[in-house]
């Protein structure tokens, strides 16, 4: 039977294995790529599920997880905007799409002889009908080429 002192004991004792430490630098910096939590356990030789119930128990790790992902998009965000001040026209418009709420769009026009005039992009409405007028006297112009002589 076992006595008060001996139970006393057995409650001190943890049950399973150590915790494992991590250091929380290393943490922030794989955050910081936007590492998501299984390649975090990946590189610290762990479970996922490590990862998970460490960010619902210790604060510490949350933060250094959450501060990592977030410096991580700023730097992101300065090199892309870089790259738009350098010229990066692929950059400029997808900032344009992501901040000025611009879109691709494409506008069709069928003409009466069953061309249609594709215009990708942003365009002037004047621009776009003065380019549909020009594609359509285009294909009369070939039509009458192509037409075999009256007899």
């Amino acid at each position: 039977m076992a006595t008060k002192r001996t139970a006393a004991k057995k409650a001190k004792r943890l049950v399973g294995r150590p915790r494992l430490e991590f250091d929380l630098k290393q943490i922030e910096q794989l955050a910081a790529i936007q590492c998501t939590d299984g390649e975090i356990a990946a590189v610290l030789a762990c479970s996922r599920q490590t990862i998970l119930n460490r960010k619902d128990d210790d604060p510490d790790f949350l933060a250094a997880i959450k501060r990592g992902r977030e410096s991580g998009k700023a730097s992101l965000r300065r090199l892309q905007w870089r790259a738009a001040n350098a010229g990066n026209t692929t950059m400029l418009v997808w900032l344009g799409k992501q901040y000025l709420e611009q879109r691709d769009r494409q506008q069709v026009a069928h003409s009466s002889e069953g061309g249609v005039l594709v215009v990708p992009g942003l365009i002037k409405a004047e621009d776009w009908n003065a380019a549909a007028a020009e594609q359509q006297e285009q294909a009369r112009r070939h039509h009458r080429h192509r037409l075999p002589a009256s007899r």
